[in-house]
């Protein structure tokens, strides 16, 4: 099962105190304020917090809508490329970090754009990151099912 949860700031919100960049602090370090967690570009660069909040802070001021996404699945774990896929045609910048602390594998994300996201869009995205799960699932079952094989064969 596959969530997509998605809200908004219009450029205005998202640069006041308080706004995006209290979202990064509390992405980065909700949970294990030791061991932050890193971010990555949508170009592919790895940024830590104080990184990740300049630019975030900078993006904010340039687009007209700044999103905090969080992308979940609940039988297997995505890659940042899996999650890439889902949010590379509907945002022209983001930023991600992901987790499998708790219940379900998720991944937070900041988003830019100056298109807001209609319900269909977040469909299409909710559809997409399922397909990817379900990828992934299939993955692992032929990958245990190998697992098993070479098991039996070792036993013979």
């Amino acid at each position: 099962m596959a969530i997509v949860k998605a809200n908004f700031r219009t450029r205005e919100k998202a640069t006041k105190a308080g706004g995006v960049a209290r979202s990064v602090a509390y992405y980065t370090f909700r949970g294990r304020p030791e061991q932050p967690r890193a971010w990555e570009t949508d170009d592919g660069r790895d940024l830590r917090y104080n990184a990740t909040r300049r630019e975030v802070m900078a993006r904010a001021r340039e687009a007209t809508y700044t999103y905090r996404i969080v992308l979940s699945t609940r039988d297997a774990p995505l890659e940042n490329a899996d999650y890439r896929a889902v949010l590379g045609e509907r945002f022209d910048r983001w930023y991600i970090t992901q987790h499998h602390e708790g219940e379900h594998p998720h991944a937070h994300v900041i988003a830019f754009t100056n298109q807001r996201l209609n319900t269909a869009d977040l469909r299409r995205m909710r559809q997409e990151l399922l397909a990817r799960e379900q990828d992934r699932e299939r993955d692992w079952e032929r990958e245990q099912g190998r697992e098993r094989q070479r098991e039996h064969d070792l036993a013979w």
